[in-house]
């Protein structure tokens, strides 16, 4: 087994990263040196989760959970590790919890949530501001429609729900990836007949809209530059959550001498 580097634009694979003797791995996530797999060679005997450099080199196991049947999707961000339960079988339809800990430490469970994705969970990913879960496609339903789901890292709550959100030209969508930084996402669309995928590129939803998005929470989503919770337009964030400038008609205080806002 190996992780690909796709080309994001082209699709092209551009490089491969062997695994090694590890050969069922169906849940991967990265940070800025490595990559975190699942592997369920051993079934129930064997060891679950591995990490190995993004330069190459030997996995190293650092979890002692046993290995899940059919594997399980994980997310990364920072220091953070969101993986969902073992089904204990082939079945992701069970897979409706999701596990937090340090991804350093994966044993230590600092929090256990359910999440309202009734088909379960097919994949995870984060975007720099919330887990996205990509709705489960079961194989013998091979042309349904992907569903999104927008969830809240720290509860599990959903926050919006994207039904049928993207038909494969071939196969059925089987994983899904982000960009933290231009709302894009990847889904892997999988030809169960021939044992082959492809990729394509999506504009997660929220990019594009932001239903359940709000202005002053304190919390920066997408379409704003910033949020500081507050009600001043005195500070670096102004209460539309734009960053102030010379000409907003607002003084910034300890910057700005005067701004009456006209010309």
């Amino acid at each position: 087994a190996a992780i690909d580097f796709v080309d994001p634009v082209t699709g092209l694979m551009q490089a491969s990263l062997a695994l090694g003797p590890y050969v069922n791995n169906v849940g991967v996530a990265c940070d800025a040196e490595s990559f975190l797999f699942t592997d369920y060679t051993g079934n129930a005997g064997g060891p679950d989760l591995f990490r190995i450099p993004r330069v190459g080199g030997a996995a190293v196991q650092t979890s002692n959970a046993v290995a899940a049947f059919g594997g399980y999707p994980l997310a990364v961000m920072g220091d953070t590790l969101w993986r969902t339960n073992d089904s204990g079988q082939y079945d992701w339809s069970q897979l409706q919890t999701i596990r937090v800990s340090n991804k350093d430490t994966p044993d230590v469970i600092t929090a256990e949530f359910g999440v309202a994705v009734l088909e379960g969970i097919g994949d995870l990913c984060h975007d720099g501001a919330h887990l996205w879960a990509l709705g489960n496609v079961r194989s013998e339903n091979p042309v349904a429609a992907a569903s999104l789901y927008r969830i809240d890292p720290a509860t599990g709550e959903v926050l919006n729900a994207f039904p049928a959100f993207y038909q494969c030209e071939r196969g059925r969508p089987a994983g899904l990836a982000c960009d933290g930084e231009n709302g894009r996402g990847w889904l892997f669309c999988f030809n169960e007949g021939q044992a082959a995928g492809s990729l394509a590129q999506i504009q997660l939803p929220v990019g594009i809209a932001c239903p359940g998005c709000e202005c002053g929470n304190g919390v920066p989503e997408r379409g704003e530059d910033c949020d500081d919770g507050n009600e001043l337009d005195t500070d670096a964030c102004l209460t539309d959550c734009t960053l102030p400038g010379c000409g907003d008609g607002h003084v910034w205080a300890e910057m700005e001498a005067c701004d009456d806002g006209n010309e």
